[in-house]
């Protein structure tokens, strides 16, 4: 009867079949002359007695029928290994003729006693029979029938194919297959007499070894592979030399497996080096090196693949090997090092500290067993670092990690330069020398770690396959670096060294997961810096495929888990989305729940958890989700009692049961948390500063409800030393500096005398100063805006101060260096060095092509998230080019500062004082200011050569009213349909009498409350015969309404109207120091052989509304241009594309761009103009340089609409054109009619050419344009005849910039 087909056994399972009693047929077959197809090996015999005595079978046999040329008396016997195991080392071959194969077991005293039968047909897919693409290799496990009732057998054993001939596809045996066998050996193997012999091919083999040992080539050990498989097939079984040569085939695949990670070559080392332990019996001399050797390879493969199986047989093979060593030989040290190291390894996968402490002690036992001198001491120094660096990161116990130091450092002590292993020892050491760095805060430890770890990158040759883990462990050094110096270099190294070292990583490598998970919790970090969703969309991505890459059970996993969900509790930060806090607070269950209670993350994912619950809390008031919170900070506090971040979070878990109940007594436990997280942190620490802002919040709401002065005055004291230390993040030291302020300025609201009446002043003084480092320009453009959202309105808080307290000229100061930052960084970066190219032409010249170079790189478009890593390349681009801005901004800083020490040039590039300011004013009228803020309205009137700005409250206006106005002015244009120009001019659509007026009334509010006063103030009693030009700087709302325009009108005509244009005309500026330098810059008037317009028309955009007049306008102007020979260039319709204008652009004085345009409310510097294939960004705008940049007339619509989020910057199309270079602006605040727009146009430019300043016959001038403008407006209203609500709307929007 035949058996069932035996299935191959994974990791270690069996697979039971009962088999029932077979016929014994003698086996006369003749001897076979072929090659062997199949073979068993590793051939066990299990006796289990049912009564559970050990019955005395001595002298067992394995009779195998129909193998030839091994008859009875060949019987291979088993030698006992246990009181019921039986084990056989030799090998079992199987041959193409046989039919079927029948074992039988015997013994002396029992005879036999047990049959199995396998049938060769069925035994085919096994034994490689034939067909080799159904070869089946594996374990194999049989119960075999018995005539004893009280006793059961079972057989296991390996089967494996041998190489067949008539098949070159098959391959040589390694314990039955050898690995992959080149082709051209089998053309050697067809002509044996005349190859070399066994020997040469073993010692060419050898010399190949050598060579790879210099070269680390492939090639080499490729090459040694190839010969020693072919020594193994020349060599017969029984030969002695079959167990060295195969031995050393199973080194020469570890070898390559190590080189190049190859999973395949280490399972071929270990399928070699389980043959050639077969080939060595007890007691034989070389077994302890065998089992040695197959230990290490299971090691190594656990290493790569992570089966728990194969960690287990690593230790028991060389557990076995350290056992069977003799006290004294010259290997023991060695093979107890290579049980350390696989103790670490089985820590790092299971996290039992048994085995950490196991391998430490394994290795100290091997230093202790090594001789002075010895070439091996620091190799097994080396190790026990490790080793105690491997404990340190599970147990954070700083003389786990000062051993790691220490034995590291002897191990680099003791070891030439031409070393190779110095490479491993330099890795550890500078490792450690990081981790200990992250423990002791010692500066000198992480500049040495770097430093080293450095080194080891530099040394290691490229494709090496430990470069990615070198290059990560440098990533960790610079990561702990910026936790001390917050520098954005550092940071950004980081993210360089975690995606190089993903890259290098293949697909499918043990390791990767780990790369990622390093690179998702940089980018995240750098979210926290610079407040990139772009960032946190990437480390989720990252993070995400960490995970989905991890082993079961692995014990990173919950840190994995923690820090995904602090990546959805950043971004929660951003959206407020509650799907985002719930989505962080289940991953850090699931982190907390399979975090060991022992285990020292327990705590910090705890206490994150809480965190996250508190977020959701604040949110939605579940107090569950309080109570919960405060259950994981007390928790987590109880752990660790005196770590600063836990202390610091139940302490706020406090501060919000404080608000939700009110009870005093839960503050009061609050500030007690905030004291103590506060104790226990060094003060240079970059989380210091977190911790005073707390702690002061605290006190000062505390003393909000019990109004303790001393609360009060700590809390003041707090946020100071907070916005005054000067290590840590700049956004945390400005939010200090307003807590400082706000509080400041509340105490004196409340009458207290115990303050200095400056102390305000001073907290500003800092914050303003901050604002420019926030706005840093290490970022681009787009990110400074968008870190600018939040703090944009501080400038205009801290003027009001300044205004109330009588410092005008302070306010005037901080109006310049607080607003429009961003304008005034990218003027900064295009300023003149002829002054400082007199004094050091060599620093003038760097210096100015520095700005060059960071004015590129700060106005490229800022990157998108990642989908998936497989755009990693890509990615990797847009960090060299992140890398490389905040290099450039670094050395820029750096040599301003080196500029600024020449005693000449101490305010090089410095904001203005407010005498510079006045002293440098256009003397044909004031600059006026207007400060709104929530609680005042105030205006400054800025005149040339005055000691100090003029101060004049308005009293009458407010910031609410302002942003009453501005809605009433949006919800009436949008009613009109006047955000996009078009064909259909004003749409006059039925409402009722309350709301036929409304521009009528924001003008009337606008003259009564703001223009009226400030003219009154100025003087400005009645209508100018010689009008003034008044150039207006509005903040907050107010800088969305048209001052220009604010006067009373009557219906029927404009001698009824009383309005501003009666006694100045008015242009706008976004600051006075952009004014200024647009005065440097001015001219006369253009040299009319080299006056040029470029015009610009788009009237069937595709896609929008058209606009036929567009053609009109522009060929009006080009006739214009022609009469007064003035060359003009005419793009219209398909010729205006994107290149074409942005290559033309530059070359000429003047442009006109009439067509479409638009602001991107969400992306402000996507707004731009609409050209035939698409649109003209504000972002490209800004990269122009036009040196010969004159006026821009931009007769489209919205072209002076800013970001309302973003009042004090000026982020509309019109700024975007004074940055680049004009040095006016002609804009619009809301849609145009496109019929009258071609006659504003033409007597603009009619009142420029012939009214102008110029000597000329060309006066295409800037400075004149205010005034022209003025004029196109007011031929327009009498053309309207009258001021009724469609004329304004018609000529309102259109405002000047500029000069």
């Amino acid at each position: 009867m035949a058996s069932d087909t035996p299935e191959p056994v994974a990791s270690g399972l069996s697979h039971q079949k009962t088999l029932a009693p077979v016929e014994i047929t003698e086996d006369t077959s003749s001897s076979s002359t072929g090659l062997p197809e199949g073979m068993l090996f590793d051939i066990v015999l299990e006796c289990s007695p049912s009564d559970g005595s050990h019955r005395a079978l001595e002298a067992l046999e394995i009779v195998v029928l129909g193998v030839p040329d091994l008859g009875e008396g060949e019987a291979p016997t088993l030698k006992r290994s246990s009181p019921t195991v039986w084990k056989y080392s030799g090998v079992i071959e199987l041959y193409s003729d046989m039919d079927n194969i029948t074992v039988i077991v015997r013994s002396e005293n029992a005879g036999d006693f047990g049959y199995l039968d396998l049938s060769n047909e069925e035994t085919a897919k096994y034994l490689g029979r034939n067909i080799r693409a159904d070869l089946e290799e594996g374990a194999y496990k049989y119960v075999i029938e018995t005539d004893m009732d009280d006793i059961s057998l079972c057989l296991k054993f390996e089967a494996a194919a041998s190489v067949n001939h008539e098949h070159p596809d098959l391959t040589l045996p390694v314990e039955g297959r050898l690995g992959s066998m080149p082709s051209r050996a089998d053309e050697q193997i067809e002509h044996l007499d005349d190859a070399l012999s066994a020997s040469e091919y073993h010692k060419n083999s050898q010399e190949c070894s050598r060579r790879f040992d210099r070269t680390a080539d492939v090639a080499d050990i490729s090459k040694a592979i190839e010969y020693q498989q072919i020594a193994v097939l020349l060599t017969p079984e029984d030969h002695p030399n079959m167990r060295v040569h195969v031995a050393n085939l199973g080194g020469l695949f570890r070898a390559r497996f190590v080189r190049a990670g190859n999973l395949s070559d280490i399972t071929d080392a270990i399928k070699c080096q389980q043959k050639a332990l077969g080939l060595a019996p007890l007691g034989h001399a070389d077994r302890p090196a065998y089992l040695n050797e197959l230990g290490i390879s299971f090691v190594l493969r656990f290493d790569q693949a992570s089966a728990i199986d194969d960690i287990s047989s690593g230790i028991e093979h060389i557990s076995n090997a350290v056992l069977l060593t003799p006290k004294g030989h010259p290997d023991l040290p060695s093979r107890i090092d290579g049980l350390g190291t696989s103790f670490s390894s089985r820590f790092r996968q299971k996290g039992d500290f048994v085995d950490i402490s196991a391998a430490i002690k394994n290795h100290s036992k091997a230093v202790q067993l090594t001789l002075d001198g010895d070439t091996a001491m620091p190799f097994y120094l080396n190790n026990l670092g490790s080793s105690y660096l491997c404990r340190f990161q599970r147990t954070q116990d700083l003389l786990d990690i000062s051993n790691a130091v220490k034995y590291a450092k002897q191990a680099v002590l003791l070891t030439h330069e031409e070393n190779p292993r110095l490479v491993m020892y330099l890795d550890t050491l500078g490792t450690s020398l990081s981790d200990l760095f992250g423990e002791t805060g010692i500066y000198e430890d992480i500049l040495d770690a770097i430093k080293y770890l450095e080194r080891v990158i530099k040394i290691t040759p490229e494709g090496h396959a430990d470069m990615p883990s070198y290059k990560s462990k440098l990533g960790d050094a610079f990561l702990h670096r910026f936790g001390h110096t917050a520098d954005l270099v550092d940071l950004n190294n980081t993210i360089e060294c975690h995606q190089r070292a993903v890259f290098l990583t293949p697909e499918g490598h043990t390791h990767k997961h780990l790369y990622l998970a390093k690179l998702g919790s940089a980018f995240l970090k750098r979210s926290q810096r610079s407040g990139s969703a772009t960032d946190i969309s990437n480390g989720i991505e990252c993070l995400r495929t960490a995970i989905s890459l991890i082993p079961s059970g692995h014990p990173t996993k919950p840190h994995y888990l923690t820090n995904l969900g602090c990546a959805f509790s950043d971004r929660f930060e951003k959206t407020k989305d509650l799907a985002d806090i719930s989505r962080a607070i289940k991953y850090k269950q699931e982190a907390v729940r399979i975090t060991p209670d022992n285990q020292g993350g327990k705590s910090l994912g705890l206490s994150l958890l809480g965190n996250s619950l508190l977020r959701r809390f604040v949110q939605t008031r579940d107090s569950d989700d309080l109570f919960q919170a405060m259950k994981c900070q007390e928790k987590a506090v109880f752990l660790n009692p005196k770590e600063s971040v836990y202390l610091s979070r139940l302490g706020s878990s406090f501060y919000c049961r404080f608000e939700h109940f009110a009870d005093v007594d839960d503050i009061t436990q609050a500030i007690e948390y905030h004291r103590k997280s506060v104790s226990f942190i060094l003060d240079d620490h970059p989380m210091i500063h977190e911790y005073l802002i707390n702690l002061g919040h605290t006190l000062f709401r505390r003393f909000e409800h019990t109004r303790n002065h001393d609360d009060c005055l700590s809390a003041i004291h707090n946020f100071r030393l907070a916005a005054t230390q000067i290590s840590g993040s700049p956004a945390k030291r400005l939010l200090a500096a307003k807590r400082w302020a706000h509080s400041s300025m509340e105490a004196k609201r409340l009458s207290m005398d115990i303050l200095d009446q400056d102390e305000a002043l001073r907290a500003y003084s800092v914050a303003i100063e901050l604002l420019g480092v926030v706005a840093g320009i290490n970022e681009t453009i787009q990110t400074r805006h968008t870190n600018l959202v939040d703090i944009s309105a501080l400038t205009v808080e801290a003027v009001a101060l300044a205004l109330v307290l009588g410092h005008n000229n302070t306010a005037l100061e901080w109006l310049e260096q607080g607003r429009c930052l961003v304008w005034n960084q990218l003027n900064q970066l295009r300023s003149p060095v002829d002054i400082l190219r007199t004094h050091n032409a060599t620093l003038a010249n760097r210096f100015l092509a520095l700005s060059k170079e960071l004015e590129s790189s700060g106005s490229r478009s800022e990157s998108t998230a990642f989908s998936s890593v497989t755009a990693l390349s890509h990615q990797m681009e847009i960090e060299a080019q992140v890398r490389k801005h905040v290099e450039l901004a670094q050395e820029w800083t750096r040599l301003l500062d080196r500029i600024r020490t020449i005693p000449t040039f101490h305010n090089f590039l410095r904001p203005p004082d407010a005498n510079s300011i006045l002293s440098q004013l256009p003397q044909d009228g004031p600059v006026i200011f207007i400060n709104v803020l929530h609680v005042r309205c105030d205006a400054m009137i800025l005149l040339h050569g005055a000691d100090e700005a003029l101060h004049v409250p308005l009293d009458n206006f407010s910031y609410q009213k302002a942003v009453r106005l501005c809605t009433k002015l949006r919800n009436h244009l949008e009613f009109h349909g006047l955000r996009v120009r078009d064909e259909r001019g004003i749409q006059r659509r039925p409402r009722n009498s309350a709301e036929m007026k409304p521009l009528r009334q924001i003008l009337r509010e606008l003259w009564i409350g703001v223009v009226r006063p400030i003219l009154d103030a100025m003087g400005y009693s009645t209508p100018q015969k010689v009008r003034n030009h008044i150039r207006w700087c509005a903040t907050g709302p107010l800088a969305f309404l048209p001052l220009h325009a604010a006067g009373i009108y009557g219906e029927e005509s404009k001698t009824q109207s009383t309005c501003l244009s009666d006694f100045a005309v008015s242009s706008y500026t976004p600051t006075v120091s952009i004014l200024l330098d647009k005065l440097k810059k001015s001219t006369t008037s253009i040299d009319p052989q080299e006056a040029k317009i470029l015009l610009i028309s788009q009237p069937n955009t595709p896609g929008l509304s058209p606009i036929p007049a567009t053609t009109t306008e522009t060929q009006a102007v080009f006739d214009i241009m022609q009469q007064n020979h003035i060359q003009a260039n005419l793009l219209e319709g398909s010729e205006a594309t994107k290149a074409r204008v942005s290559e033309k652009i530059g070359s000429y004085n003047c442009v006109h761009l009439a067509c479409h345009a638009s602001q991107d409310p969400i992306q402000p510097l996507q707004s731009g103009f609409s050209l035939h294939d698409g649109k003209f960004e504000l972002l490209e705008i800004i990269r122009q340089q036009l040196p010969v940049a004159e006026l821009a007339f931009l007769s489209a619509c919205q072209t002076s609409v800013g970001d309302e989020k973003l009042s004090e910057e000026a982020v509309h199309l019109a700024a975007g054109m004074l940055a680049a270079g004009y040095q006016g602006v002609v804009a619009t605040m809301w849609s145009i009619r496109d019929a009258t727009a071609p006659e504003i146009a033409k007597d603009f430019y009619n009142y420029l050419l012939m009214n102008g300043h110029g000597n000329g016959t060309s006066k295409l001038n800037a400075r004149d344009a205010a005034y022209a403008l003025d004029y196109a407006v007011q031929r327009i209203r009498e053309t309207l005849k009258g001021d009724d609500e469609a004329a304004l709307l018609t000529w309102v929007p259109y405002i000047h910039f500029g000069l």
